[in-house]
């Protein structure tokens, strides 16, 4: 009996010894360079809450072959944090840098302390095949009057290629397409902020009346 339970100690620990180590991954904002556009002195503004697919609400890594409906979950490459937490702090970061301002925050943030203009995302798709293509794709609202008034619906799309077919080129992916989408978030937030506010109210009222 004692010899029968030192073999099944020994296959356990050399089952352990041989298992994959865990990687650890985590979406990051690398340094931009100058700022495209500017915000007006004392304008906040907020990216969040996000809204990402449930397939993606997982430790793993996920990665979706094109054309099918079969997604993958890595068991030994997984997120460092929550994705959807990560998601919104980089996008915030990267805003940040093309507007050249240190008011824009992610979601979650205080109540007593909301920014006056909010980005709120749905996210479609942010997944791909590892080696091939990798798409994000998003619909993404901008709110004015501290997240009451929406003044701007827009949706974001593209893709690119991982440069291998590691985890870690998909991850790089990922970041390089959550900054391109901050890019652009910034251009048009910058753009409707700057621009001409439209009451609603106004609006619709005939002329003259």
């Amino acid at each position: 009996m004692r010899t029968a339970c030192c073999c099944v100690l020994l296959a356990l620990l050399s089952a352990c010894a041989n298992q994959s180590p865990t990687d650890y991954y985590t979406l990051a904002a690398e340094p931009e360079g100058d700022a495209a556009k500017a915000l007006p002195k004392g304008v906040s503004v907020g990216v969040g809450p996000i809204t990402l697919p449930p397939m993606l609400d997982r430790k793993g890594i996920v990665t979706h072959p094109a054309g099918g409906p079969q997604i993958r979950v890595a068991s030994y490459d997984v997120w460092a944090g929550d994705l959807e937490v990560s998601f919104a702090r980089v996008a915030a970061e990267r805003m940040a840098q093309h507007l050249n301002a240190t008011d824009v925050w992610a979601a979650p943030w205080d109540p007593r302390l909301r920014p006056e203009y909010q980005l709120r995302l749905f996210v479609d798709k942010f997944s791909g095949e590892l080696g091939g293509p990798v798409t994000l794709k998003l619909k993404w609202v901008l709110l004015a009057d501290f997240g009451k008034r929406p003044i701007g619906t827009w949706v974001f799309q593209k893709t690119d290629n991982a440069d291998t077919a590691g985890y870690a080129s998909y991850v790089q992916t990922l970041n390089r397409l959550l900054a391109d989408f901050a890019a652009d978030a910034a251009a048009k937030t910058t753009d409707m902020i700057n621009g001409p506010v439209i009451d609603s109210a106004a609006a619709e009222k005939e002329p003259g009346g």
